[in-house]
Parts: structure tokens; C-alpha cells; sequence
């Protein structure tokens, strides 16, 4: 009979318990405590223990014979590449570790490991993993007191390709770009060959995903400096003038669906953050896209739903054009896309631009799981963390 594995996801506001008696899926059950400390301090891990202990207590049977995993956020976990020529006479691994300690001066204080991705024209790529060891160790020596033991400490991106590949066995040693769309945020993760190297996070999720109304995303989070310099950069490869000139006073006041949307008849959605907090723009910035720029007005609840997905369509293209060194690894042959709902018609306009695009978008197939298991991607997956991604486990 299969054991029973058990997740604790830590966050900056709580402890996640994510268990799954004896392995058994339709059993999945998942329960939250608060911990009111966004910094991972001695305060921090006090309350964590107390609240693994009063879970382990309730659940000790169950958790005695548990296998047992531990996710860490991904703010505490840092990625890096490294490239190395191939001499020989020399250990590829030694070259690997003497940069590794050039690169990281307080590396006593750091757990870290290293994957070799591949070799390219006899350059080795090395994807690196790091985070605090004292972070890793508190946590274990909570999990010990409350008589919890620990089979791994990983991260949650690291986690949710784990998922990704259990539920897709053919994305198993794959490279792939994987979104996972959650309520409130949107986490991108690249997997080379199966293993996860690189991560990505948006501050807002499926909430922006209307069919009835264009979020904007000057209004989603600061990001209007970006906005401009692809717009002057666009401009300029057209060979046309795009200056920030200052615009009227008329025109540059605050946040404005005329300023910043394709159509002043679109509504704009301002999601997780209230864009007045923001004040006003400068005015220098306060300048309507150029009408090439601005996108058709949505006619029905598929454009509306399009023009919404574009958003993350948009970082995903750029995080595949902007990480070279991931990308000569190993290209992502998809970005696969982990949603709640029925978006079979949205992924076919999408790859309808596939050839200009270069990539296709597919959802993730989790047809048969559970709400619970595509909702807390992260937490599903490290119940196979002894299965993929080992060494991106602390």
C-alpha cells in the first residue's frame, strides 16, 4: 500500500498542510494557518513550528509514516547560468565549483546546488539553485521538534514543473515554458530537458481574464516605463517619430482610459492593486500609443477574453527572448498553460499566430485531477520532488 505524502507549503503569510493519505488522489485534503510575519525570522520559525506541531498532533497518524516535503517561496530561492568552455586535462565539475565560489563570496552561509544542462560547441551550461542554509536548517529543526520527518526542502516552481510532468508524462525530460495562472498571480517557470532553471512571477492572475471588459496594464502594477520604451522601440524600427514630449496639461493627468487604452470605449479593470494609490503619471509619459499600436476594439466575449490573455502571452515571448543563455540550453517547444476553466477556443485564436509568434500555447491536461491539485500546482508536485527535479532539493 502506498504511504501517505504530506506537503507543508511555507509563504510569507502562512503554513499550507497539502496531504494525500496513502496516496490515494481523490483523498487530497489541504488546510491553512496564518502566521502574521511577512520575514522569515526567529519569530517566523517559532510560529511555524507551533503550527506544524498542533497539525502533526491532529494528524499524527498520518503524518508519522508520511513522506514528507517542504516548499519553499521562490523569494527566498535564487537561479543562476553558468557557461564554461571545455578544456581538457580539467574535471568539468571542478571548473563548475571554483566558479561557483567566485561568484557567491558568502557561500558558506548558502545551500547550493548545480545541473549540467548540456554542451553547445564545447561551451557547458550549468543551471545553479541557491538559497540561505539557514533557512533550510530552521525549518528542519522545527519539523524535527514536532517529530516531522523531512525527506526534502524545495522551491515551488521547482515544484509545480514537477507537477506539470506527472500530470503530462510527455513533458517528462521535455524543455517547456509553464504558466501557471492563479487567481491573484501568474508564476512562469522554464524547464529544460525536465528540469526547472529559471522562474518568473506577474503580481495578478485569473481575475484579469474577463470577457466583458480590457484590463490595462499600466493599471495592474507600475509598469508604464516598460509600456513606453516598447512603444519608442517599435516606433523606431518603423523609421517613424515617437517622442515623451510633454503632453498639454489636458492630456497628462492622472491614470485615464483615453491616455492609455486603444479605445476610449474600453473599460478599464485595475486588479489586485488600486491604481490611485499610484497618483499621477509623469507628464512627460502621459502619451497615447500611436494608432498602429492600438489594439481592434473586442466585438464579443472571445476578443474580450483574447485581448485579457495577451497580457501573459506578451511576458511569456519576452522571457523567451530575453534569457539566451536558458534558451541555447534548451528552446521551449510550448508554453504550457495550468488554468482553471474551459479555454479550448481562446488557446485556438492564440496559436492561430503561431508562425509569427514561434511558439504554440497548450493547456495543461488536467482532465480527471481535482480542483485542488490544479489550484496548488506547487504543492501537488512536490509530492514528487524523489521523482524530478532532484537536484534542485535542499
Amino acid at each position: 500500500m502506498a504511504k501517505t505524502k504530506l506537503t507543508i507549503g511555507i509563504t510569507e503569510s502562512g503554513v499550507h498542510f497539502y496531504a494525500m493519505p496513502l496516496g490515494v488522489k481523490n483523498s487530497i485534503t489541504d488546510s491553512f494557518t496564518e502566521i502574521k510575519n511577512t520575514y522569515f525570522d526567529d519569530a517566523y520559525f517559532e510560529l511555524f513550528k507551533q503550527a506544524v506541531t498542533k497539525y502533526a498532533n491532529e494528524n499524527r497518524a498520518n503524518v508519522t509514516a508520511a513522506d514528507v516535503a517542504v516548499v519553499l517561496p521562490d523569494s527566498v530561492v535564487s537561479t543562476d547560468m553558468i557557461e564554461l568552455p571545455m578544456v581538457r586535462g580539467l574535471k568539468p565539475q571542478g571548473m563548475v565549483n571554483t566558479t561557483i565560489k567566485s561568484l557567491y563570496k558568502n557561500l558558506s552561509d548558502l545551500k547550493v546546488n548545480n545541473t549540467q544542462l548540456g554542451i553547445v560547441k564545447q561551451t557547458a551550461s550549468y543551471s545553479v539553485v541557491l538559497t540561505r542554509a539557514e533557512t533550510v536548517e530552521k525549518i528542519k529543526k522545527a519539523c524535527a521538534a514536532a517529530k516531522v520527518n523531512v525527506s526534502a526542502v524545495t522551491f515551488a516552481s521547482s515544484a509545480a514543473s514537477n507537477a506539470a510532468m506527472a500530470i503530462n508524462s510527455k513533458l517528462k525530460n521535455a524543455s517547456f515554458l509553464l504558466l501557471d495562472i492563479k487567481p491573484q498571480s501568474a508564476n512562469y517557470v522554464f524547464v529544460n530537458k525536465g528540469r526547472a532553471v529559471g522562474f518568473y512571477s506577474l503580481p495578478f492572475g485569473a481575475e484579469i481574464l474577463s470577457d466583458s471588459k480590457v484590463s490595462q496594464e499600466n493599471l495592474l502594477f507600475r509598469h508604464n516605463v516598460a509600456e513606453l520604451a516598447v512603444i519608442n522601440a517599435q516606433e523606431r524600427a518603423k523609421s517613424k517619430k515617437f517622442t515623451m514630449e510633454a503632453a498639454p496639461a489636458d492630456e497628462a493627468d492622472n491614470f485615464g482610459e483615453d491616455d492609455l487604452n486603444s479605445s476610449a470605449d474600453f473599460e478599464t479593470v485595475g486588479v489586485g492593486v488600486n491604481a490611485a494609490q499610484f497618483g499621477s503619471l509623469p507628464r512627460s509619459a502621459a502619451k497615447k500609443a500611436p494608432k498602429f499600436l492600438q489594439r481592434p476594439q473586442p466585438e464579443n466575449e472571445l476578443d474580450f477574453l483574447y485581448e485579457n490573455f495577451r497580457i501573459f502571452q506578451k511576458w511569456a515571448l519576452n522571457l523567451i527572448r530575453s534569457n539566451e543563455a536558458i534558451v541555447a540550453a534548451g528552446k521551449p517547444e510550448a508554453v504550457y498553460v495550468n488554468v482553471e476553466g474551459d479555454y479550448s477556443l481562446l488557446f485556438d485564436r492564440v496559436n492561430a499566430e503561431k508562425d509569427e509568434n514561434g511558439i504554440v500555447f497548450n493547456k495543461l491536461d488536467v482532465r480527471g485531477e481535482r480542483e485542488r491539485v490544479y489550484n496548488n500546482l506547487e504543492l501537488y508536485g512536490a509530492f514528487f520532488t524523489s521523482q524530478f527535479n532532484r537536484n534542485n532539493n535542499f
